[in-house]
């Protein structure tokens, strides 16, 4: 039952092609913010709901089936992970962490 529970939790704790998606713009739009200020993001882009929009039309298709037949998990919350510790440069020049590029193989 342990071994079971364990394993439940690993899957809950993966997103979903489309909550990748989702949380991913979000992440990124966040932390955009951070190191752009909110006045600037707010004038350019329209905040970070208006970056999260832009950014999430932009990977509709991404991370489809027919696009990403392999789709990982794992990788993608790492992906998460590391967007939360990106550096302001990394975020301003769109250096993603490596992990992403292991989401769809």
């Amino acid at each position: 039952m342990c071994r079971f529970t364990v394993l439940l939790l690993l899957v809950a704790c993966t997103p979903t092609r489309v909550e990748f998606r989702e949380q991913f713009s979000y992440e990124f739009c966040v932390r955009l913010r951070d190191c752009v200020g909110t006045s600037s993001m707010q004038e350019n882009i329209g905040g970070v709901d208006g970056c999260v929009e832009t950014l999430s039309e932009a990977l509709y298709g991404e991370f489809s089936e027919a696009e990403c037949p392999a789709y990982s998990g794992n990788a993608a919350a790492n992906c998460l992970d590391g967007i939360e510790a990106l550096s302001c440069s990394g975020v301003e020049n769109f250096n993603l962490p490596g992990a992403c590029d292991d989401v769809c193989l």
